[in-house]
């Protein structure tokens, strides 16, 4: 098991969710605010933003993200 998938593990997300999640964290770091779902989807190589609404999701109900509401481009990592 490589380093990426056993700390995937261990949040108790996927690969998939995992890359999202880190793909969030730096761009909100980098940027002062959060990417779009389109961003996120050519990031982390999905087809679709339905794709990222999932993986979005189930961040959230994991409670590895939190979506302010109300407002655009407002994911925050927990």
């Amino acid at each position: 098991m490589n380093d990426g998938v056993r700390h995937a593990a261990k949040l108790g997300v996927t690969r998939r969710q995992n890359a999202v999640l880190e793909f969030i964290a730096k761009y909100c770091a980098e940027h002062g605010h959060s990417p779009s779902y389109q961003e996120i989807a050519d990031a982390v190589g999905i087809a679709s933003k339905s794709g990222v609404k999932r993986l979005i999701d189930g961040l959230v109900e994991r409670g590895r993200l939190e979506m302010l509401p109300r407002r655009a481009r407002s994911m925050v990592v927990a």
